[in-house]
């Protein structure tokens, strides 16, 4: 009896199983296998790889349900909602469970969502994005579990079918973050657009939201996505309203928000910002030493301290300017690029811009001479800005078991339970417009500034 038979009888004796592969846009190409798991105590499944069979991929139980799956032949394709606990804030507190008495032994050596994050440095939602979810569904009787008394044998490949016993698969997107909170995260799914098993232009093509991790160039990330950490002073949230427009001139840094301190009692509601400042935000180093600058490929090689993307103050530390530069003046730092300026870059050398569209078009200074003097330095300006909202009040002070700070030493986030994020991108064309094309003045855009928006392939630049 085939598939189909068994499911068309008025009662099957087997319930039905919606299995998932997620393929993260690591440079691996780490696959992620869950399976839908509702009920507590739900056990990891085995399945046979569809594209070989012989390999048989281990399901994570959680948390997870896809709606919205639909076919039609007209029309928009369908949009499914993809919802999944969070797993990059639950996943730090879910351990292998063992083997209890009444399980097998091979339960001790099941897969936890913690190896998982560790593998591929999986730190927010966001790096999810772009990710491909192949959709599998099929019956229990068909899978297999580690407690089952057959599993070494169906491990081994000595029982079971040769081919995967399933309904068609499905393959989507992951396109944007929907909504999530402390337990669950809602992602939309749009389908490939696929054209005889090619992608165009070697990418999945997405219409309405941009795929590019928010400010992924800046944190030498995946993506297109160059907006300021520090927002250039306007910061908006995810429905592209505006947090705050009143920041310091220089840093970009909000004067109407409290930065966040350790020691403060926090309410639900309450807003705060971090402002991450590298131990090494001011970089010294002497150009006359040999190798220092470089006036071929006008470079200066400041040991890597600071990103692409940065932008710094340069000082000639009282001796006299390297030839090309202004002592005071703010530059943007490239530490890679495509450009005859930028592509030789080689290990920790940069080359520096003096505006930010300079800096898109990859135009750099030419560095005519090494100056004078040994102490020339380049000083971050701002840093890594993020705003805040608790969600769970708690209190601070001398009690560490109570300091549930939003971001680590390395300015990543680490108590999703207690605070959530509100400076972020609504992934729109609209968000990306009111950040590249707004100023700080008033509403009004200025069209003529290209857009970096990751929503639609065959141009580098949307305008």
């Amino acid at each position: 009896m085939t598939l189909i038979d068994t499911v068309q009888l008025q009662e099957t004796s087997s319930s039905l199983v919606e299995l998932f592969e997620i393929t993260l846009t690591d440079a691996a190409q780490t696959i992620v296998y869950l399976s839908k798991a509702l009920d507590n105590g739900s056990e990891n499944l085995y399945f046979q790889d569809s594209s070989n069979s012989a390999t048989l991929n281990e399901y994570i139980a959680v948390p997870i349900d896809i709606t919205g799956v639909q076919f039609s032949s007209s029309g928009a394709s369908s949009r499914p909602t993809l919802k999944v606990a969070n797993i990059v804030s639950l996943g730090r507190t879910l351990d292998n469970d063992g083997a209890s008495e009444s399980e097998s032994s091979n339960d001790a050596d099941e897969t936890t969502i913690q190896s998982i994050l560790d593998s591929v440095d999986l730190q927010s939602n966001d790096d999810l994005l772009g990710s491909t979810v192949v959709y599998r569904t099929t019956l229990l009787s068909h899978v297999k579990k580690a407690s089952d008394s057959d599993f070494d044998e169906y491990k081994a490949g000595s029982t079971g079918p040769t081919d995967p016993v399933e309904f068609p698969s499905q393959t989507f997107i992951i396109e944007r973050v929907a909504s999530e909170d402390n337990l669950l995260v809602e992602f939309e799914l749009a389908s490939p657009f696929d054209i005889q098993g090619r992608v165009v232009p070697a990418r999945e093509a997405i219409g309405r939201y941009c795929s590019w991790e928010y400010q992924g160039i800046r944190n030498n990330r995946p993506g297109g996505c160059s907006w300021y950490l520090n927002s250039d002073g306007r910061y908006f949230d995810v429905n592209d309203n505006i947090i705050s427009k009143t920041s310091d001139t220089d840093s970009g840094i909000p004067t109407n928000i409290t930065e966040y301190s350790q020691t403060a009692t926090f309410s639900v509601g309450d807003i705060r910002m971090t402002v991450f400042r590298p131990a090494d935000s001011t970089v010294t180093f002497n150009p006359q030493a040999a190798s220092i600058v470089n006036t071929t490929n006008n470079s200066i090689d400041i040991g890597g301290a600071l990103n692409h993307g940065a932008v710094a103050t340069y000082s000639n530390g009282g001796g006299t300017d390297i030839g090309g530069l202004t002592n005071g003046t703010k530059y943007f730092i490239s530490t890679i690029g495509d450009t005859a300026s930028t592509a030789g870059l080689t290990g920790d050398q940069i080359a520096l811009s003096t505006s930010d569209s300079n800096f898109d078009s990859e135009t750099v200074v030419s560095l005519t001479n090494t100056g004078a003097g040994t102490a020339h330095s380049f000083t971050l300006v701002g840093g890594d800005v993020k705003i805040w909202k608790c969600l769970v009040a708690h209190g601070h002070g001398s009690d560490t078991t109570k300091q549930h700070p939003p971001v680590d030493s390395s300015g990543r986030n680490i108590n999703p339970r207690y605070w959530q994020r509100l400076d972020v991108c609504g992934k729109t064309l609209n968000s990306c417009k009111i950040r590249f094309q707004g100023n700080n003045s008033d509403e009004t855009l200025n069209s003529a500034i290209p857009l970096p928006f990751g929503g639609f392939p065959g141009l580098l630049k949307f305008r």
